[in-house]
């Protein structure tokens, strides 16, 4: 998505990337398959993704550890220079690109984020480790 422009429900343009991070390798074809629905559904709607964010769970996707969907956030986990890449200009690539970084949420999650919003929830989740890499780990609510 790096040479595409999206535009978020404000009108500001912006290029985005997709990322997603679990522990267990045999999800490898699931993320492959959400974070390739994720994408097609930006670029056929030019829609930029939000932070704080929901979107619904395929059902083809990650089913056997019953997450509801996917929450956006930016990449907490990660070293503070994952939080915009600097375009390449001698490869025509855009000055500023924003990683998105999707995480499976529970059911339970949905409905905290829903009933006390996106900085509350926040608060939950930047006080984790590393759990939310983990496909097998339990509901934080």
């Amino acid at each position: 998505m790096l040479w595409n422009s999206l535009q978020f429900e404000d009108g500001r343009i912006a290029h985005q990337e997709v990322m997603m991070s679990v522990k267990q390798p045999e999800a490898e074809e699931d993320v492959i398959e959400l974070l390739w629905r994720l994408t097609t559904h930006a670029l056929e709607t030019g829609q930029a993704f939000e932070l704080g964010e929901f979107y619904s769970m395929p059902e083809t996707v990650f089913g056997q550890y019953g997450f509801a969907g996917v929450y956006v956030t930016a990449p907490f986990y990660f070293d503070e220079s994952f939080f915009i890449h600097h375009g390449d200009a001698s490869f025509d690539e855009p000055e500023h690109v924003l990683p998105v970084w999707f995480v499976p949420i529970f059911e339970s999650e949905v409905d905290y984020l829903v009933q006390q919003g996106m900085d509350a929830f926040d608060e939950i989740i930047d006080a984790t480790e590393d759990e939310l890499l983990d496909l097998t780990r339990q509901p934080l609510i």
